[in-house]
């Protein structure tokens, strides 16, 4: 129940069944104040076998131009393998971070809850050596609450096999809610996703014009045989230069992944399909009062076997398209976009 005006940088590693804990004890949440800070409220970085639960992580501080915050965050930045990360029944609350950008701590690292490898240095030099990998697994984050962050509440990036994205409830989001790019037979599952995109794209955000302003509510990229499933997204934000605002997502490169018995409400779509994506299957989801789009086919091709159906669309107002983006100036040849639809209700 005390609060703490710091940050924690939590060091060491447990062992394989024996994992390092930081909770709390006695009545009420132990409450990490980190003010103005820059970087993370609770940092762990190049470790293995770490859990924290029971944390209340708050900032309560304005967002300034140039300052990226954090909630909690497991960063590898460092090669080896790195296992076993539980983020688990925390509280994350006003964390004003960096809409855009592409540093250590703003844009899609502006989050409330963040898992992701991060090279240092990036070597300029097309013809240099390969660089060692840094892997991740074993990572679960189920049962936090987080409101009022920006940009993002939970991503994680690099993370191979056995991630699970459970049971988290957020709401008042500047951009996604939830992100999920690498895993292999991830499963993101049972979130509820209330108010995401809220901020991002506005046209009055200070800052660099040039910040990405694309972001949706739950969205998975560069993943394999990984599954979204009972989750829930209500009223995601869609700001003028927001060209994105869906539910779900199957991005860039994601093969053979199924979304199915997701609740869609007053989105800006159920699904948007990307390049480069695989026999993925749409399946056994309700889409309630969706408007501008209900899909988006912006990459794939018949031939790739992504597959919409058993599905219910339902609109009891105005109008929405199943929509074949030919790009911005139309460059697109609409003979190599679509997907099979069957055995839906509209």
């Amino acid at each position: 129940g005390k609060t703490f005006h710091r940050q924690i940088k939590l060091q060491g590693s447990g062992e394989d069944g024996r994992p390092y804990v930081i909770s709390g004890y006695g009545d009420g949440r132990p409450v990490i104040n980190f003010g103005k800070a820059e970087g993370a409220g609770i940092l762990l970085e190049n470790v293995s076998h770490w859990e924290v639960m029971g944390m209340e992580v708050v900032s309560y501080e304005p967002p300034l131009v140039g300052c990226g915050r954090q909630g909690i965050v497991v960063r590898i930045s460092q090669p080896g393998v790195f296992d076993h990360f539980v983020i688990k029944d925390n509280y994350i609350h006003d964390v004003w971070g960096q809409l855009g950008g592409h540093g250590m701590y703003s844009g899609y690292n502006s989050s409330a809850i963040l898992v992701h490898t991060h090279r240092m240095n990036y070597s300029p030099v097309a013809s240099a050596a390969p660089v060692a990998p840094m892997v991740l697994n074993d990572i679960l984050i189920q049962d936090n609450k987080i409101e009022r962050v920006d940009k993002c509440g939970i991503v994680c990036r690099g993370g191979k096999n056995n991630v699970v994205v459970r049971g988290n409830w957020m709401d008042n989001l500047g951009g996604d809610g939830i992100f999920v790019n690498g895993p292999y037979r991830g499963l993101v599952e049972y979130n509820v996703i209330h108010r995401s995109c809220m901020r991002s794209g506005a046209p009055n955000i200070p800052g660099d014009e040039n910040w990405w302003p694309h972001v949706a509510a739950c969205w998975i990229q560069n993943t394999e045989e990984t599954i979204m499933q009972f989750n829930e997204v209500y009223d995601t934000g869609r700001n003028l230069y927001n060209g994105d605002g869906f539910a779900y997502d199957f991005d860039f490169n994601c093969k053979r992944c199924v979304a199915q018995y997701n609740y869609s409400k007053n989105n800006y779509g159920l699904m948007l399909l990307m390049y480069n994506i695989y026999e993925n299957v749409t399946r056994y989801n309700i889409s309630e009062n969706d408007h501008t789009h209900l899909i988006q086919m912006q990459g794939p091709r018949i031939g790739d076997r992504n597959l919409i159906y058993n599905n219910v669309f339902y609109l009891d107002y105005g109008m929405a398209d199943l929509d074949f983006f030919l790009g911005n100036d139309g460059e697109k040849n609409p003979d190599e976009l679509g997907a099979y639809f069957y055995n839906n209700i509209f």
